[in-house]
């Protein structure tokens, strides 16, 4: 966050869209619409005809994914951060071990710590996300686990999506164990395919998962307006919910009811997909050209991110300063693990608008790794 308010001049360390990507004037636009028919939103909370209205549009629009969630079964909350925070205060207890993929975005990490819980870290690959192998062992042998957090859909960093039959046996898995799950499905939008992955709570008999999702990455980051289904444990989660922040902003609802009614959010979801499906792809050649044998990565199938593994050799932490002199930011591999691991990976933001000083910045990104591994 402090690199995004800095002068940095080519910025490849965040996991949102360039500005410029989303549809700015027109979200403006409504929102003065909005207020101008609805001056009373400005000190009042969204009328129930008006909620439930936004509620039926989201039920329509989750259905098309395969996930059934009735209205009253949605929950809406300041980003995906509050509503994984709400889930993990409802089934945990300061000390309780919280299972999490590693990598594992640093965010999750924090907020575990501010909790008082511990994370146990599972291997996720970018081929097929959380190793199902790795956490039957870690629940027969290691500390009792409370619940897994899990992102199924273009998992950060490693942009991984779980094929649709691990998430099943995922589901059964946790149930012989008696591990509730939440999942953050914050990047599921941002699908390059012609379908939209389907969540892991589809396929949720017992209501124990608790789904996260939210419109910050696919609409606007700025309005912050999360959304969860939790199952079994809803009302829980309303309560937890109306004893924190209460309520999203009224104005900021019914500018999405208009959206999402409108059907302008699908076409708005629809350019920005396309915009990073081919952002990825130079970026990803890009680094291939430029960084030193030995450097892998897989193109993710959708999302923001691309997780490159340097050779084992590189200091990502160490090129992370020296691309700072030169105006360059990335998030460098140890962020992603509360061990001393990935140390030789990097984490990109493919977001940005690609332009030739992206790929400049890429190209001097790579001649740094080479001049690292030489001299050590």
């Amino acid at each position: 966050v402090a690199l995004s308010a800095s002068d940095v001049a080519v910025q490849l360390h965040m996991a949102e869209a360039h500005h410029s990507l989303y549809p700015a004037a027109d979200l403006a636009r409504r929102l003065q619409q909005t207020l101008l028919r609805q001056p009373e939103l400005i000190g009042a909370y969204l009328p129930a005809i008006q909620h439930e209205r936004l509620c039926l549009k989201l039920q329509q629009m989750a259905a098309s994914w395969q996930l059934a969630v009735k209205p009253d079964e949605i929950l809406f909350c300041n980003g995906i951060t509050e509503g994984i925070s709400l889930a993990l205060r409802h089934l945990t207890r300061p000390g309780d071990t919280v299972a999490v993929e590693t990598p594992v975005y640093f965010g999750l990490l924090q907020t575990l710590a501010a909790l008082g819980l511990k994370a146990l870290e599972i291997p996720c690959t970018p081929d097929a996300g959380l190793s199902l192998e790795a956490l039957e062992f870690a629940l027969r042998y290691g500390p009792p686990v409370r619940c897994l957090v899990t992102v199924t859909n273009y998992q950060n960093p490693t942009g991984a999506l779980m094929p649709d039959d691990n998430k099943k046996r995922l589901l059964a898995l946790a149930r012989r164990h008696g591990v509730s799950i939440i999942e953050d499905d914050v990047f599921g939008e941002l699908y390059f395919g012609k379908r939209r992955p389907t969540p892991l709570k589809a396929w949720d008999r017992d209501g124990d998962v608790i789904y996260c999702a939210s419109f910050t990455k696919s609409l606007a980051p700025s309005f912050r307006l999360g959304w969860l289904s939790g199952g079994r444990h809803h009302a829980a989660l309303e309560r937890l919910r109306a004893s924190s922040s209460l309520v999203s902003p009224a104005l900021l609802l019914g500018t999405l009811a208009d959206l999402l009614a409108s059907g302008d959010y699908a076409r708005i979801s629809q350019r920005l997909r396309a915009r990073l499906a081919e952002q990825m792809e130079r970026v990803a050649d890009a680094v291939l050209a430029a960084f030193p044998r030995g450097t892998r990565l897989r193109r993710p199938q959708g999302g923001l991110l691309l997780w490159v593994e340097g050779p084992e050799g590189l200091d990502s932490g160490r090129l992370l300063e020296a691309a700072l002199k030169e105006s360059i930011s990335f998030a460098p591999g140890m962020l992603f693990s509360a061990e001393p691991r990935f140390r030789h990976c990097l984490r990109l933001n493919f977001g940005q608008p690609w332009d030739a000083a992206q790929q400049a910045a890429i190209a001097r990104l790579g001649r740094l790794a080479a001049e690292q591994l030489r001299a050590t």
